[in-house]
């Protein structure tokens, strides 16, 4: 902070290189505005535990649902943030602007460089493959890419497919999740008692740019990997980012509720269920794999 304005003018322009702000001193204008602006946001931008990236604000609510303590919503560097808090780890669930690619992955980048966690997950919901998945299904997705990349010859897309793995420990940390007693667990108390018996299913989740509510679409999807058992807008987005952004390292993962399987009979019956029931597994799980993180470091 300076009274001088040459000074600030020149000081504005060096600082910002370093990610520093100057704010001008004036008696005759509001300057404690900004610096109590910086203020919370040096507060609220120091590194957390974890980061939770959702595409639409009823899939943040499926939170209220679960043993998580909800904090306070704030604006911080333009995202739409929340703190919450998770056992012992401090997070911030932050909600896209929009569903889609581009915008899971600009909201996902900003986030993670913003906020330096140690995690970072999806929850949600998403469309599901008839034959391979049903109404109510988990999917924790272990391999995803766009579905939509390639060229198109002769009226036919020939994929270039820029696929994406979780971590190796993750994935089998979040395999071992995945049976019916804790799939039924993470449905107590909520309505729709005749998806209870859904199951939790590891397995590959495409992304697109598009919302797929036609059989002969899925089935052209099917073609680019047999085993593709759901789709959504954003999961293979968030997770290509992610992993460049750790460079190999992180804990990152996804788990999205089906609550429609591609095809015309698309209704909004089972969103509010199928974002609570992603919440309660993302929810749990990052507290297990920071928990299994922090003491591997221990030891």
């Amino acid at each position: 902070m300076t009274a001088y304005a040459e000074i600030a003018g020149l000081a504005r322009e060096s600082f910002a290189r370093h990610n520093v702000a100057v704010i001008k001193y004036e008696t005759s204008s509001r300057w404690d505005v900004p610096f109590t602006q910086k203020l919370r946001e040096t507060y609220s931008t120091r590194p957390l535990d974890f980061l939770i990236v959702c595409a639409l604000e009823k899939e943040r609510q499926g939170f209220v649902h679960t043993k998580s303590i909800l904090g306070e919503k704030s604006v911080v560097v333009g995202l739409d943030c929340q703190l919450i808090s998770i056992g012992k780890f401090r997070g911030m669930i932050v909600v896209q602007p929009g569903p889609g690619m581009i915008s899971a992955a600009m909201v996902t980048t900003k986030a993670l460089m913003t906020f330096r966690p140690s995690a970072v997950a999806m929850s949600g919901i998403c469309g599901g493959r008839e034959g391979e998945t049903e109404l109510g299904a988990l999917i924790v997705p272990d391999l995803s890419w766009n579905y939509q990349s390639g060229k198109f010859i002769a009226g036919k897309l020939t994929p270039d497919l820029l696929q994406v793995q979780i971590p190796p420990n993750v994935r089998t940390r979040l395999i071992q999740k995945a049976n019916s007693e804790y799939s039924k667990s993470l449905r107590n108390g909520l309505l729709h008692l005749e998806l209870v018996n859904a199951p939790i299913q590891v397995g590959t989740m495409v992304s697109g740019s598009q919302v797929v509510a036609d059989p002969a679409v899925g089935a052209l999807i099917a073609e680019q990997g047999r085993k593709v058992i759901a789709l959504d807008m954003e999961v293979a987005s968030m997770l290509l980012t992610a992993r460049d952004f750790y460079d190999g390292g992180g804990i990152i993962f996804a788990a999205k509720t089906v609550v429609d399987l591609a095809n015309p009979h698309k209704d909004d019956r089972y969103h509010d269920y199928g974002c609570a029931v992603s919440a309660r597994f993302v929810s749990e799980a990052i507290n297990e794999l920071l928990s299994f993180d922090a003491s591997h470091v221990a030891l």
